[in-house]
């Protein structure tokens, strides 16, 4: 156990956290931007399943997803 202890790096743990909070900051962000836009049949159910993955998903759906809509609340 003590050699894990030793082996703990406090930088790639905090940016680890950064990129985690980043992404689910996004998603979030994607989420609520989806649910409050109109999509046909099912679109709005995959830009959901898009949008949460890791930092990728909401900037295509930011790029792409935005101009599929519908209407624009």
């Amino acid at each position: 156990m003590e050699i894990l202890l030793n082996d703990f790096s406090y930088g790639l743990f905090f940016w680890q956290l950064f990129l985690l909070l980043i992404s689910l900051f996004l998603g979030l962000i994607t989420l609520i931007d989806v649910l409050r836009q109109r999509f046909e049949n099912y679109e709005k159910i995959m830009w959901i399943f898009i949008g949460f993955i890791p930092l990728i998903g909401p900037v295509l759906y930011f790029l792409v997803g935005r101009k599929q809509c519908k209407y624009s609340d």
